[in-house]
């Protein structure tokens, strides 16, 4: 998983997942990464000003959500050489997310969007119907 960005990615993604939220992050806590290659990295996020699109989420702020890390190589065609591959987009406090979760703790994906984003996707997670 990595973090995606735009409505376009936010409008593609939002009507395959029965809860969904806006929110702006206002806290990053990076826990322990598996020992994989890449890593996984695993984040406690909290969000405030959440508005909810779809679903229900109790009374949290706090969620739950892993990428993977960085250290990938990308193989050359001919087999020989390697290249590392960059470090994927990381989540920021002060950022407005599109959250679209599995169940309500554990975010499955985390789309950067625009204030001017919010209310198209208001409209279209109300007019049509989740998968």
């Amino acid at each position: 998983m990595v973090v995606f960005t735009g409505k376009k990615e936010a409008l593609d993604q939002l009507n395959h997942f029965q809860i969904a939220f806006i929110g702006n992050c206002t806290e990053v806590a990076k826990g322990m990464s598996t020992r994989s290659l890449p890593p996984t990295d695993h984040y406690t996020l909290e969000f405030q000003n959440i508005q909810l699109l779809r679903g229900s989420i109790e009374d949290t702020t706090h969620f739950h959500y892993m990428q993977t890390g960085g250290g990938a190589v990308i193989m050359a065609k001919d087999g020989k050489s390697s290249t590392r591959a960059p470090d994927p987009k990381k989540p920021q406090t002060e950022t407005l997310y599109l959250v679209l979760l599995t169940d309500v703790t554990y975010i499955k994906s985390l789309i950067e969007i625009q204030e001017a984003d919010v209310e198209e996707l208001k409209q279209v997670a109300a007019a049509c119907p989740t998968v």
